[in-house]
C-alpha cells in the first residue's frame, strides 16, 4: 500500500500516540505562568495554530500568534511561551526564530522528529515532544496531522493554557475510527463529482482550520491549485472579484455544517447563491457530527482522502513534493 494512504489511515493512531507521549513530558512550573504564546512553523507544521484558534477559540486562556517568517514580535520576552514546530527539524525559518526567542528569554518548547531543532532543544535542556513517527510512514508533515496538531494541543492542555478535556478528544478519535470506511467512500465519490479545476474552499468557525489543511494538502498531495476563504470575511470583498477573467476554470467547495452559528449558516447559503449567479460551479461537503470536534476530525480525514483520490486521478505521486524539494536544494546553494 502507498505510504501516503497508510499515513492517512493512521490519523486516529497518530492522535492517540501524540496524546500519550506528551503526558510524559516534564515542563518547568514557569511555563504555566506565561502571558502569551507564539507558535513558529511552516506549511504542515503550522497546522496547529490554524486549528486551535478556530476550533477552540473560547478555550484559549491567553493570546496566541503564528510566526511563519524570520522575525518575531518585539513583545516576545520571558513571559512568552515559544513553540517551535518543525516535523523534519530542519526548517530554517523556525530554527532562526527559535534562536531569537532564546535570546529574548522566552520559555521554549515544541515538537519535531529530529534534525537541528531536536539538537537545539537538547543542547539547551528544553522540554519538547520528540515525535517517534510510527504512524506516518510517508514522512510528510502534511499527512502527520495527528502528531502535529494534537501534539501541540496536548502540550497546551498540560500547561493549563488550553481548557480542553483529553477524554473528549479520545472519544472523538474512537468515533473517527468507526466511521473511517464511510469517510473513504464519501471522499472518493466526491472526487468523482469535482471538475479538474482550481479549487477554492469556503468554511467558517470551527472548520476554518480544516479548510486551511485541505488547501495545503490539495497543493502538495494532488499537485493542484487551491486556496481557501472564510465566511464572513469573504462577504466583504471576495465576491466582487469573480467577474474577471471571464474564462476561468474554478470550482468552489463549501465545507457545510449545521453547527455553524445561525448567522454564518445564512451567510454560507447566500454566498453560494452569489457565486452560482456568476456561472461558477459550487460543490458542497457535509459530514454531520454531534460535536464541533467530531465534525472537524471527520473533515480532516475527508480532506486527506479526497486529495489522495485527486492525486490518483492526476496520475501523480501523493507523497513526493518535487518542486518544494528543488526549491530547498537551490536555496541551500
Amino acid at each position: 500500500m502507498d505510504t501516503a494512504l497508510q499515513s492517512m489511515q493512521f490519523l486516529p493512531k497518530q492522535i492517540q500516540h501524540a496524546l500519550a507521549d506528551v503526558k510524559t513530558i516534564e515542563f518547568p512550573q514557569a511555563y504555566k505562568s506565561v502571558q502569551n504564546i507564539v507558535i513558529a512553523g511552516m506549511g504542515g507544521s503550522l497546522f496547529p495554530y490554524y486549528v486551535i484558534t478556530s476550533l477552540f477559540p473560547e478555550k484559549l486562556l491567553i493570546p496566541i500568534l503564528a510566526c511563519n517568517d524570520y522575525t518575531l514580535p518585539s513583545y516576545v520576552n520571558e513571559s512568552t511561551l515559544f513553540l517551535a514546530s518543525s516535523y523534519s527539524g530542519t526548517t530554517e525559518e523556525t530554527l532562526h526564530t527559535a534562536n531569537l526567542a532564546h535570546e529574548k528569554g522566552a520559555h521554549i518548547s515544541g515538537l519535531t522528529t529530529g534534525g537541528k531543532l531536536a539538537d537545539f532543544f537538547s543542547s539547551k535542556n528544553l522540554p519538547f515532544y520528540h515525535i517517534t513517527p510510527t504512524y506516518n510512514p510517508s514522512g510528510q508533515p502534511r499527512i502527520a496531522v495527528g502528531y502535529m496538531i494534537f501534539g501541540i494541543v496536548a502540550m497546551l492542555q498540560r500547561l493549563g493554557l488550553l481548557n480542553v478535556f483529553l477524554e473528549e478528544i479520545e472519544q472523538s478519535v474512537n468515533e473517527l475510527t468507526k466511521g473511517d470506511s464511510e469517510i473513504v467512500k464519501r471522499a472518493e465519490a466526491f472526487e468523482k463529482d469535482t471538475n479538474n479545476a482550481m479549487y477554492i474552499y469556503v468554511a467558517a468557525e470551527h472548520l476554518s482550520g480544516a479548510a486551511h489543511t485541505m488547501r495545503n494538502q490539495t497543493n502538495e498531495t494532488a499537485k493542484t491549485f487551491a486556496e481557501y476563504n472564510l465566511v464572513p470575511e469573504l462577504n466583504h470583498h471576495f465576491m466582487e472579484g469573480l467577474a474577471f477573467p471571464k474564462d476561468k476554470n474554478v470550482e468552489f467547495i463549501f465545507l457545510d455544517s449545521l453547527l455553524y452559528s445561525p448567522r454564518v449558516q445564512k451567510r454560507m447559503m447566500l454566498t453560494k447563491q452569489v457565486i452560482e449567479k456568476q456561472g461558477i460551479k459550487v460543490n458542497n461537503i457535509s459530514l454531520p457530527a454531534p460535536t464541533k470536534l467530531n465534525e472537524f476530525l471527520h473533515f480532516l480525514q475527508f480532506g486527506s482522502y479526497f486529495t489522495y483520490a485527486r492525486a490518483q486521478t492526476n496520475g501523480v505521486d501523493a507523497s513526493k513534493v518535487p518542486w518544494v524539494d528543488y526549491f530547498k536544494k537551490e536555496l541551500d546553494k
